[in-house]
């Protein structure tokens, strides 16, 4: 299981991070913009909270950020560790080993049961075989029943498409369910005179099952002019 990719990866390292300051501010500013709606609409009260794979925080709130009186932070990319203390303008208790699901279930790592726990779209870049995605599946529903939750992952990812979702973001909804990826089709647009997709699905598209304790959001992510990917927001209040 392959937690964190490697220095020149597409989706993480030099590559991500030249992508992540280059966009953030203009192609990616719709993406930064729901997952923010999405965390205020979470809206933990735990004054302390577990941050897992963050990068360099490219998509949180700063202000949000900053309302916590501690922060622990897994990252292992020593320059995305960099680059988030300079945008966010603090350091946070850095463990810079992978989370390890493995370890969770042996309980060789803890999360204090007065923190908040934010995954920040790390699942949907892990390569889980069938075992190791029924592991996280455990273990991250126990996490949601005893903590304040939430994680942003892509589920999907192609090129020349667009994800037209019109679900409110604003919590007029008391509920979202999950959506499975046949429902998400007919949001799915693709580009003028396309008339086929090569679409692929992640494995956290199946981590989320359970109708409680979970709430979902959809939006989308275009990570560049060509390439898109769906993202799924999932959070608890524990």
């Amino acid at each position: 299981m392959d937690l964190f990719p490697s220095l020149f990866h597409h989706s993480g390292g030099v590559i991500y991070h030249w992508r992540a300051l280059r966009n953030q501010y203009d192609l990616w500013h719709p993406h930064v913009k729901q997952t923010r709606a999405f965390i205020e609409e979470w809206n933990p009260q735990s004054k302390s909270l577990t941050l897992i794979g963050p990068s360099g925080g490219y998509s949180l709130p700063k202000a949000w950020i900053k309302k916590f009186d501690s922060i622990t932070a897994y990252e292992p990319d020593w320059l995305a560790r960099k680059i988030f203390e300079i945008r966010m303008g603090f350091k946070p208790n850095w463990i810079t080993e992978p989370f390890d699901f493995e370890k969770l279930k042996n309980g060789e790592l803890t999360i204090p049961k007065s923190s908040a726990i934010l995954f920040s779209n790390l699942l949907g870049q892990i390569n889980f075989d069938e075992s190791a995605g029924l592991l996280a599946q455990e273990e991250l529903l126990k996490l949601a029943n005893t903590h304040e939750f939430a994680s942003y992952h892509d589920i999907l990812s192609g090129d020349h498409f667009r994800f037209e979702w019109s679900s409110p973001i604003d919590g007029d909804q008391a509920l979202r369910v999950k959506y499975e990826m046949e429902a998400l089709d007919p949001f799915i647009a693709p580009d003028e005179g396309l008339t086929e997709l090569d679409l692929h699905v992640h494995p956290a598209a199946y981590l989320f099952q359970d109708p409680e304790p979970f709430r979902y959001q959809y939006w989308e992510w275009q990570i560049t002019k060509s390439q898109t990917q769906i993202i799924e927001g999932v959070y608890s209040r524990g």
